[in-house]
């Protein structure tokens, strides 16, 4: 689809695309959340409070946009996915960090 003109004498402009969708992070979860969430509230649930408050602790805002998590976070974030994964059965992945 091309940019309409807005008069004779500017450049087209852009369409701007839906934000791409941010799903549940859960192994096969296909429910979409914010994308400052890691999981939907019922793959959340299962997440221990210890793990649960790691995620929030190395969560910086604005991550879900800049696209940049601290390895910190990434570290939280695969302990609570492996914790959902092993609760419904599914393989762990290994968790690895250069720190």
């Amino acid at each position: 689809m091309e940019g309409k003109m807005n008069n004779a004498k500017t450049q087209p402009f852009t369409l701007q695309a839906d934000p791409p969708k941010h799903y549940c992070h859960a192994r096969g979860c296909l429910n979409e959340v914010h994308p400052s969430l890691l999981m939907c509230s019922r793959h959340w649930r299962l997440v221990p409070t210890h793990l649960q408050r790691e995620v929030w602790r190395h969560y910086r805002k604005g991550q879900e946009i800049d696209k940049v998590p601290s390895p910190s976070y990434l570290h939280a974030a695969a302990d609570a996915i492996n914790h959902v994964a092993k609760l419904e059965g599914n393989s762990a992945f290994p968790v690895t960090t250069n720190n």
